[in-house]
């Protein structure tokens, strides 16, 4: 991926999670919910042209055109939250992955030994 479209939302980033920041845990998640919302009524359910989306309509190549880079930051913002949400869940928690101090010098003379057979 060329460094341009990788930082394509880098200046995004800090928006998407400064409500959380400043507001929490539940006012994040209910800006998350209604911009969801928000979303699905302007691209998934209007045809290109504002008319609604009604069951049995074909949908023409144009409709999935115009709704790609909606996705993409959609799915660039999901990225962002989700860790943030993590490192917000987790912040207290301590690593669980530990270095265990074992000499392993006898199991890798028996695996040299194995090798050499």
């Amino acid at each position: 991926m060329s460094s341009r479209r990788a930082a394509r939302y880098a200046g995004d980033v800090d928006d998407w999670v400064e409500d959380c920041e400043k507001y929490g845990l539940d006012a994040c998640i209910d800006q998350w919910v209604d911009e969801t919302a928000q979303a699905a009524c302007d691209y998934s359910y209007k045809h290109v042209n504002g008319s609604l989306v009604l069951d049995g309509d074909v949908l023409p190549m144009e409709y999935y055109e115009s709704r790609i880079e909606p996705t993409k930051e959609s799915l660039a913002k999901g990225g962002i939250r989700l860790t943030w949400l993590l490192n917000h869940l987790f912040a207290n928690q301590e690593g669980t992955t530990k270095p265990v101090p074992v000499d392993c010098s006898e199991a890798d003379k028996k695996c040299s030994n194995a090798w050499a057979s």
